[in-house]
């Protein structure tokens, strides 16, 4: 019973990661798109660069929540002695 609460819990999780997802990558790939220039005026290196820019912010917050998921899983296993196949459901977002 405790496992399936888990697996709830997670599903759960996810549709509301999913719709805050959109505004959350927004926000973290806003410096690179200020740093991009506006269309008119940018050179194809100020381009990549905010590119780059605007990558790295948003990897690390898919990062940062892909370690939130693991690590609560775990801590759910370890804690409350759900069933080890759990540890597999987090990667099947991805």
């Amino acid at each position: 019973m405790k496992t399936l609460f888990t697996i709830g819990v997670l599903i759960v999780l996810a549709i509301i990661a999913n719709f805050a997802a959109v505004f959350v990558l927004n926000i973290a790939g806003l410096p690179g798109a200020l740093l991009a220039g506006k269309l008119e005026k940018r050179s194809k290196g100020q381009f990549i660069f905010g590119s780059v820019i605007s990558a790295i912010g948003q990897s690390f917050v898919y990062l940062a929540y892909t370690a939130f998921i693991v690590n609560w899983t775990m801590l759910a296993i370890s804690i409350q002695g759900v069933v080890l196949l759990l540890g597999r459901l987090p990667f099947l977002r991805l």
